[in-house]
């Protein structure tokens, strides 16, 4: 994942050297838990691009989302599945109620 970063943040012009570590959070937050338990059958990789957009990325530098699982792997009801991150409140925002209107994880 992170030399696949690393190709995009080069293609798009910038320093493909940045430690990730280092680029600044969006200062709001939202953590989405899961609603049941189960294996995490799909992300639909064009919405969770959509909602990071919504929330601000790419102009905004710390906007966007952490998968904290992934496809394949098991999940608790009420586990993180993503945290959402963004400099705009109102951005966060409309981020989580596209989240709410769509299924973006699909877990069964």
């Amino acid at each position: 994942a992170l030399k696949k970063m690393k190709e995009i943040i080069s293609a798009q012009g910038g320093n493909p050297e940045i430690d990730p570590d280092s680029i600044p959070l969006g200062r709001y937050r939202k953590i989405i838990r899961s609603a049941s338990s189960g294996l995490i059958r799909h992300v639909d990789n064009r919405l969770v691009s959509r909602i990071a957009r919504v929330a601000g990325a790419p102009l905004d530098k710390g906007a966007g989302l952490y998968l904290h699982k992934h496809r394949g792997q098991m999940v608790k009801k009420g586990e993180p599945l993503m945290t959402l991150y963004s400099n705009n409140r109102d951005r966060l925002s409309f981020s989580v109620k596209m989240l709410d209107e769509k299924k973006t994880v699909f877990v069964k």
